[in-house]
């Protein structure tokens, strides 16, 4: 009898275990499967080229262009950078640069900055004007623009520009300060 009884015990225990593996197997299936159906943000897949992980770090002076005051924020710094989506239809982006590192000196109303957008060699600012630093410090988070509308399976193309302005009065202290920023371009539903 004891042994009828350990095999009666060991299906009992197969059994179980089958079910609870079955179950916890359903269950994690249906929850993945329903929060792709149900939540649009999951499913935008982003490729964004030419930023390099985001961050824009001046402090290595990596394309040796020193910040100086310039006639034209084309002889500034400038960084391209493309952005496709195909998650959804339509979606919102948001273009926010976060000011990891900025001195003092640099908090300035000639320290500017544009975002334009670029089709057909054509660039169109996305401002309404240049932005300055000059009420901003180290840790700001600036939205430079947001609602841009991105479609589906297109890339869009941009370029940020930072530059002193040299057709402005401007410290000399401005001068080869090193700083960092951290491009950051973040995508949602259009619907929502």
């Amino acid at each position: 009898m004891d042994s009828e009884k350990i095999k009666i015990y060991i299906y009992v225990v197969v059994i179980v275990t089958t079910l609870i593996v079955t179950v916890t197997g359903l269950t994690f299936a249906y929850f993945n499967w329903s929060s792709t159906i149900n939540n649009q943000d999951i499913n935008i897949d982003v490729t964004v080229v030419g930023l390099d992980d985001s961050v824009i770090d001046y402090t290595k002076n990596t394309n040796n262009v020193e910040l100086i005051p310039v006639s034209d924020k084309s002889l500034g710094r400038i960084t391209n950078f493309s952005i496709s989506q195909s998650g959804l239809n339509l979606a919102n982006a948001t273009f926010e640069l976060t000011l990891e590192k900025l001195p003092q000196q640099l908090a300035n109303k000639t320290l500017k900055y544009d975002l334009v957008s670029v089709t057909n060699n054509k660039e169109t600012s996305l401002l309404e004007k240049p932005g300055d630093f000059e009420n901003n410090s180290e840790g700001d988070k600036i939205i430079l623009k947001d609602n841009v509308s991105l479609n589906k399976d297109i890339t869009y193309n941009y370029k940020l520009y930072i530059w002193i302005d040299g057709n402005q009065d401007n410290p000399l202290d401005m001068q080869g300060k090193d700083y960092k920023f951290v491009l950051n371009v973040n995508l949602t539903d259009k619907l929502s």
